[in-house]
């Protein structure tokens, strides 16, 4: 049986911004599993920490059980900007 994995929309942060929660979930309600490779944030479980400007990239994946199917990666891309100085 196949599966799918949704991930809310990232909008676009600002350096200095607080952490923020990333709301991700499987039809299967089955752990989905979020990863970066990014040097730009850290990711704690949902939990997501700005460390500097550039582009960061999340994925998602589930891995499925005896009765559910691998479901593979979802990529969120955002980005980061440094804030404007005035």
């Amino acid at each position: 049986m196949n599966q799918t994995i949704a991930f809310a929309p990232i909008p676009n942060k600002t350096i200095g911004d607080a952490s923020f929660p990333l709301t991700v979930s499987s039809s299967s309600s089955l752990a989905v599993t979020l990863a970066t490779t990014s040097d730009k944030i850290t990711l704690s479980g949902t939990q997501v920490t700005l460390v500097k400007a550039g582009r960061a990239i999340i994925t998602a994946s589930q891995a499925g059980n005896g009765h559910l199917r691998l479901q593979h990666q979802l990529i969120k891309v955002f980005a980061s900007t440094l804030p404007n100085h005035r």
